[in-house]
């Protein structure tokens, strides 16, 4: 390959306009990636982009998708160890060029080994301010929201990192929609209250006001992931709070037993297959807390999306992801309604039950076991 002498190397605390997006430490030199959707954007004029990335993991490898001008352009697993990845070559070098690398993997709350890093950039032209935009928006969810099973084909059924989508992914989508910025904190499995399985050590709301407080391990620690976040740093506009699909699904499964202490938890349902009242307002309460945790602090309204159930059908292949959860064109048409069948629970399903309709993200997708995940 013929070297192009012109490049410069630069870290990232050397360039002064570069945007990050997604809860971080604010730390740069490297700046490390906890949540779906995370990344950094540039506005840059050069003809050549490299970033130096640095991931790691025991089990779930991270992915990256890379978006120019607003076009999803590229997409890859990032191996482990610390390498040099091309973003874009022979380029007008003229043209001021809009780049977005975007982390499209969830915080792996099951590997702590799991590792996502930006350490520098390589280009031969200059970087430009990035325009704000006028709106913020969070979004606090489950496998939806974290776009797991938003990709691939409609036959795949594996639980692996490949199939999680921070772009084809309604949060995404709807941020577009409104101009505004946007972060996710989500997690495949958990709820409000429990998760799919009655863990109720699976609560996201427990873990909101860290950086990425459901990570755990000793290099997390040292990361920052533990750390009280900022949130003066980041105001949004509107948290948006899609939980309950999980928390429904535990009322459905067995009772859930701590390895530890050997106590168990259920959300228990009545003879007449009715939710027991007093778990039931459990959540509805956790629901309302979620909500004015949020809200008590950041500056904006805090909106909880309610278990919403919505049939796709037998959804054609360029409507459809992996493991027959609705694609873009699907989504779009279903306007963000989410079919919220249970993670867990429907990836048990007869294959009967699976033929009513694709469940828009997560293990729902009939995907492997989310104890994994």
């Amino acid at each position: 390959m013929k070297a192009n002498e012109k490049l410069r190397t630069y870290a990232l605390s050397e360039i002064a306009h570069t945007k990050v997006h997604g809860r971080t430490t604010g730390r740069l030199d490297p700046l490390t990636l906890f949540w779906t959707g995370s990344g950094v954007e540039w506005n840059v004029k050069t003809s050549e982009l490299w970033i130096e990335v640095e991931a790691d993991y025991d089990d779930c490898e991270p992915w990256i998708s890379v978006l120019v001008n607003g076009a999803w352009v590229g997409r890859q697993m990032v191996a482990a160890g610390r390498q040099w990845l091309c973003v874009f070559r022979s380029m007008n070098g003229a043209a001021v060029k809009n780049v977005r690398v975007v982390k499209d993997t969830q915080a792996m709350s099951g590997d702590p080994g799991c590792l996502l890093q930006i350490r520098s950039v390589r280009c031969d032209g200059e970087f430009l301010p990035v325009a704000g935009k006028p709106r913020k928006i969070e979004f606090v969810g489950d496998s939806i929201t974290s776009g797991e099973g938003a990709i691939g084909a409609t036959c795949e059924q594996d639980w692996i990192p490949m199939w999680f989508s921070a772009i084809d992914n309604y949060a995404a989508m709807t941020a577009e929609a409104l101009d505004a910025e946007y972060r996710i904190l989500s997690q495949s499995g958990w709820g409000v209250v429990t998760g799919w399985d009655n863990n109720p050590h699976s609560s996201l709301p427990a873990y909101y006001e860290q950086v990425c407080g459901l990570l755990t391990g000793e290099r997390n620690r040292e990361l920052g992931a533990l750390e009280a976040n900022d949130f003066a740093a980041w105001q949004p506009d509107v948290v948006v709070v899609n939980l309950g699909t999980n928390d429904d699904g535990a009322f459905h499964y067995q009772e859930w037993r701590d390895p530890q202490t050997g106590e168990t938890y259920e959300q228990r349902m009545n003879a007449d297959g009715t939710m027991h009242a007093d778990d039931l307002a459990v959540f509805e309460g956790g629901g309302g807390a979620v909500c004015g945790q949020a809200a008590a602090v950041q500056s904006g309204r805090a909106y909880r999306m309610g278990v919403r159930h919505a049939r796709h059908g037998d959804a054609a292949r360029d409507r459809a992801g992996g493991g027959r959860v609705p694609g873009a064109v699907g989504r779009r048409e279903g306007e963000g309604h989410c079919a919220a069948r249970d993670d867990g629970r429907y990836s048990r399903r007869a294959q009967s039950s699976r033929e009513e309709g694709a469940c828009a993200g997560g293990f729902g997708a009939g995907r492997g076991d989310p104890a994994t995940a």
